[in-house]
This record gives structure tokens, sequence and C-alpha cells, in this order.
């Protein structure tokens, strides 16, 4: 226990010195304005084709720097006590191939695929030097803390967005998260004892990657600046189950990832096996998520009535309870069945509006105290006159990999 404290002792000194350090927080305010751009780009998208706008990036920004802040804190336990060392796993390498990756693909822009690529490229041709396992456990613990921040924040502040797929419109939800989360990690100093110096113990660190336990080792502690990214767009489910099923998927390739590490620090033959599944179990994760959308959308135009798509906090609609996915029926006692008849009975003479609403079979009544600007707070799903939306096609790799799947399972119940 007592180098458990010593641990927790030192981590908690370096995280206050580098959070009090001008040049640090610098560097973090520089992070948390890049966040709150990406936020800000999110939020002019959706503005650009709805009739309403949702005014919560920098709110959203804020959320996501403190929630990076926790985000930090577990994931430097975690790397901690794997004893992910950052010395041998070629950091600069890891930025340029994921930097070239994402010329190639911007979704590419992510550690488990240039660390598949670099540790294929060891393995087969020796350069560059690289410990495969320490590398993958720093890409396994990354995506462990992602998962957790998914589930936590994923879903809030969805961004509303009006898509045409296949020529068909219908209304989701984009939902992008960034978070700048402040690490603190191991480096290797060999055998001399800094200030802070770290002395390995018998069974430590887990990511042994060949290094002999009779040697003598001495770790520090650094503190490293990174910004984890999520972004999914959702048609068929609502956004906490789209993050659900997502933060879900992550955490079991992230778990699975970071077991083959510490088993390929051990057994060298496991090495191709952890460097493959880096890249192709990703994919995996990618490829659930997207077959997702090949179901049945949820937000489209339905025969009768006004079917909300999202509601803009602090309008009268939002205080009288209003949300996704209800369907208004009618306006001051008048069968509404499109968003610009239901904007017409608003503008009329008077104060308040009386909306009958349905909600999952159930109808009831809402009275919405009138704005000056008559404005509801209203975004409803698209119709076939919308005239702004996103037009999506399917990944061509997802679509190569479905059409084959369903080949597959064509000749296995026709044969």
């Amino acid at each position: 226990m007592e180098f458990f404290f010593a641990i927790l002792k030192e981590m908690g000194r370096v995280l206050v010195n580098n959070l009090t350090s001008p040049s640090f927080l610098f560097l973090y305010a520089l992070l948390f304005g890049l966040v709150a751009l990406q936020y800000r780009r999110l939020q002019t998208t959706s503005e650009s084709m709805l009739q309403c706008s949702k005014n919560v990036y920098m709110k959203t920004a804020l959320l996501s720097t403190l929630l990076g802040l926790a985000g930090g804190v577990t994931g430097s336990l975690v790397l901690i006590f794997l004893g992910v060392d950052l010395t041998g796993i070629a950091v600069g390498q890891l930025w340029l191939v994921a930097f070239l990756l994402m010329l190639i693909k911007p979704r590419f822009l992510c550690f488990a695929y240039a660390a598949g690529l670099i540790s294929v490229a060891s393995l087969l041709t020796g350069y560059p030097t690289v410990n495969i396992p320490q590398l993958m456990g720093l890409v396994g613990v990354l995506h462990l803390v992602e998962s957790l921040l998914i589930f936590v924040s994923g879903s809030i502040s969805p961004w509303p967005i009006y898509i045409n797929k296949n020529g068909k419109m219908r209304g989701g939800f984009n939902l992008q998260q960034f978070w700048p989360i402040p690490l603190v990690a191991l480096i290797t100093v060999g055998v001399i004892e800094p200030r802070g110096a770290i002395l390995t113990p018998d069974w430590w660190p887990l990511l042994r990657g060949g290094t002999s336990l009779g040697q003598s080792h001495t770790y520090i502690l650094i503190p490293v600046l990174a910004i984890l990214g999520y972004g999914e767009i959702t048609t068929t489910r609502t956004p906490m189950q789209a993050v659900r099923k997502s933060s879900w998927h992550l955490l079991v390739y992230s778990t699975g990832l970071i077991i083959l590490s510490v088993l390929a620090s051990r057994y060298s033959l496991l090495l191709p096996l952890v460097a493959l599944y880096s890249p192709i179990g990703h994919e995996l994760v990618i490829w659930m998520g997207m077959r997702s959308e090949t179901r049945a959308p949820l937000f489209i135009s339905p025969a009768q009535g006004v079917m909300i798509l999202d509601v803009v906090p602090g309008t009268p609609a939002y205080a009288q309870g209003l949300r996704s996915r209800d369907l208004i029926l009618k306006a001051n006692g008048e069968p509404v069945n499109n968003f610009q008849e239901l904007i017409g009975l608003a503008n009329q003479p008077g104060k308040t509006l009386l909306l009958e609403v349905a909600r999952d079979r159930k109808h009831f009544s809402r009275r919405l105290k009138l704005r000056e600007d008559r404005a509801i707070g209203i975004i409803p799903v698209p119709d076939d006159e919308t005239q702004r939306y996103l037009c999506i096609a399917d990944d061509g790799i997802f679509a190569m990999v479905a059409r084959l799947w369903h080949q597959i399972k064509y000749k296995m119940f026709t044969s």
C-alpha cells in the first residue's frame, strides 16, 4: 500500500504544479479555445439548416473541459499502474502517421490505426524501433478514458441536423464531443534518482516489454496534454441510445487491447495479434455504429401532425416540457400537419398557444406563453420542402463489408 500512496502523492504533486504553472495553463487555454471553436463550428452548421438555433457552444466547451480534467486523472492512474512508459513508443512517428492517415480519410485520425501500422512495420522491417506492448497499452488506455467520457457526456447538447440519405429526408443528431485532458505519464530515467523518482517494484510495470526484473529501473512522472474526440451521427436511435451503445463497444475494445498488451509484453508470439487488433478492432467498432444506421429512421415527417426533432432550452416549448419525438396534433384547437401551419397559428393575436401533443401513445395538452418575438422554440423534423440539409453517403469500406456480409448470409441460408 505504501507504493500506491507514494504514486498518488507524486501524481498529485505533478498535477498541482502544472495546473498552477502559467505556461501549462496557457497551453491548456489554447486547447480550450480549439474545443470551443469546434463546438462553434458545429453550432453554425446546425443553424444553417434549422429555423431555430441552440446557442450553447460555450457552455458545452466549459463542461467538456471540466470532464476532461476528471478523465485526465482517471487515465493517468491507469497509465501509471499499468506501467506504460512513454520512453520507447515512438510518439513522434505516431503523430506523423496519424496525420498522414487523416489526409487519406479524416476519420483515420486515430492512434488505433497509426499504432497498428507502426507496430506492423516494426515487426516486418525492424523500423521504427518501438515497444509494441507499451504503445498499444497507451492506445488502449486513451480509448478506455474516451469510452467513459462518451458514456458520461456523449449525449449532452446533441446538435440537431437535417439529412438527405438515398434521396429521402430525415432528422438526426450530430453527436460530437471534444475533451482536453491533462495526463501524467511515466518515462524512464535509468538508475539516477531525481526528485519524485519512482523505483520499480518486483511486480511492476505490468507492461514490461521484455524488461528484466533483475535490472534497476527508475521512473519519473511528466505532464502530457491531449484531446480526445467522439463523433457520430444518429438518425435511427435517440442520442442517449446511440451513446450508450457506442461507449459499450469502445469499452469492450479498449479493455481487450489493454489485456492483449499485457499478455504480449510477456509472450512475444502475441505481438502480431495485438498489432492487428488495434486497427481492425477499432474498425469493427465503427462498423457496428454505422450498421445501426441501416435501420428505420426515427425522425421523419409523420402523415399527420408535426414531430419535434429538438427543443431549444429557455423557450416556451422547453419550459412546458416538450421534448424530442413529441407529436403536435393541434394548435388552438386546429389540426396542424406541417411546421408552417404551426408558426402561422403562433403568429395570430393572443398571448398563449394551446397545443395537443402525443407522446408514446399518450395525449396531453400544453399551454405555451408566447414571447414578443412569437418564437416557440421547436425544431421540427424535416419534410419534402426542406431546402437545407446534409447529404450523407455510406462509407466505401463499410458498404463493401456490408455487401460481403450479405453475400455470406445468402450463401449460408440458401445452401
